[in-house]
């Protein structure tokens, strides 16, 4: 079993469109963890501002120089990497890097929206996914 922010899962990252509890649609990895963006980050240009503590409860979705991107309902033209402190190619949609939360057990959770007013849930847009409310 290779961890999220382990060497062996960057070799590819599967992105797909999906609905998470009640938001939809949200990008979802491979295993079917929702990914967030962070309102701390910015997208133009690409720039993770969440490193060291922050990393360990949000770990950036990386992928190798060489690494693959597979996508599943998500437009290419939204998807990049940037350069990240510690040196790793964290994924961007719309620009904004990527990440998943810890708290996330099952595939399918959405534990990490709205942390701190500044975690949201991303479309395959790079735009936040907001809950509908009745």
């Amino acid at each position: 079993f290779a961890s999220p922010g382990s060497a062996t899962a960057a070799q590819w990252v599967q992105l797909t469109s999906a609905a998470a509890g009640t938001l939809n649609p949200v990008v979802v990895n491979g295993a079917g963890f929702t990914l967030y963006r962070f309102d701390k980050d910015t997208a133009d240009p690409s720039q993770s501002n969440c490193n060291g503590a922050c990393a360990v409860t949000w770990p950036p979705v990386v992928v190798n120089p060489n690494g693959k991107i597979f996508l599943s309902g998500v437009p290419k033209s939204e998807i990049g990497v940037v350069k990240r402190a510690d040196g790793k190619l964290q994924v961007t949609v719309g620009g904004w890097p990527v990440y998943l939360f810890s708290k996330d057990t099952a595939p399918g959770q959405t534990n990490g929206e709205g942390v701190g007013g500044t975690w949201f849930a991303v479309s395959p847009q790079g735009a936040k996914v907001i809950p509908l409310t009745g």
